[in-house]
């Protein structure tokens, strides 16, 4: 076959559109290894539990995911990079970082060292303290300034309640908030509402709202296991199969997943 003029134009398009699809399915098949291997690491230092947990809510869930069990170096560091890699993933553009206290503090100070790593790009970021200082430096703001586009990271969205405070803070500061960063989105509804907190958070402030891993990305991982396999203990300290945790969470998100 010979090709001339528009018909080897046609071509290298052809071929550059197949080169971008190899690279577009590449991009997806690492982020999907990248995300089971941190779903097994949450399981791996007890961030992600099964059991029995009485919520804020007052319900009583299956499982629990606590950002608070990433306390050592090691885990702080791929938490943070897990972190850096969510943005990149999703192309959020920000000037800053901002982390509302507590659990926020070490996660922006660890994820803006891992942006840094991750792209070269040095990012500047703060925190809010609890109660306004009266002495020293003074204030409410640690950290750099709060200045143009500002990307808030927190560990779960629950009732979202601390994530509108923050919203607030960042705008009376003169910031704009950039959007919202978690690493667990239970996806259930509120007490009173049709919607998650991560939904009600991105109609309510209009920004994106995303995380590392989804309840259905570890209800999808978790399928991956032989259903008689022990992945964890229960809160009480026997043994939880695959089976166990999949049914349990499947018979909570029928009753309050979105």
């Amino acid at each position: 076959m010979i090709l001339c003029g528009a018909g080897i134009a046609s071509f290298i398009i052809f071929l550059e559109k197949g080169e971008d699809m190899k690279n577009q399915e590449g991009t997806v098949s690492m982020r999907k290894t990248r995300l089971q291997e941190f779903i097994q690491f949450c399981i791996d230092c007890e961030a992600l539990q099964f059991g029995t947990f009485t919520l804020k809510s007052g319900r009583d869930s299956p499982y629990f995911f606590n950002s608070g069990k990433f306390c050592t170096g090691k885990a702080t560091k791929k938490l943070a990079h897990a972190y850096a890699q969510t943005i990149l993933a999703h192309r959020i553009t920000f000037d800053g970082m901002f982390g509302p206290a507590y659990k926020g503090i070490p996660l922006v100070v660890s994820v803006a060292d891992a942006y840094d790593v991750e792209t070269g790009r040095d990012t500047p970021w703060s925190f809010d303290r609890k109660e306004v200082k009266g002495h020293g430096e003074g204030g409410s703001i640690v950290g750099a300034p709060i200045e143009g586009k500002v990307l808030m990271l927190d560990d779960v969205a629950t009732t979202g309640a601390t994530k509108y405070d923050a919203a607030k803070l960042i705008e009376t500061n003169g910031g704009t908030l950039a959007g919202i960063v978690t690493a667990f989105d239970r996806q259930e509804r509120g007490a009173d509402s049709v919607y998650s907190a991560a939904q009600e958070l991105e109609k309510n402030l209009n920004v994106k709202v995303v995380s590392v891993i989804t309840l259905g990305e570890l209800m999808n991982y978790l399928e991956g296991f032989d259903p008689e396999i022990i992945i964890s203990h229960h809160n009480n300290g026997w043994p939880v199969t695959a089976r166990h945790a999949r049914d349990s969470i499947k018979e909570y998100q029928n009753q309050y997943g979105v």
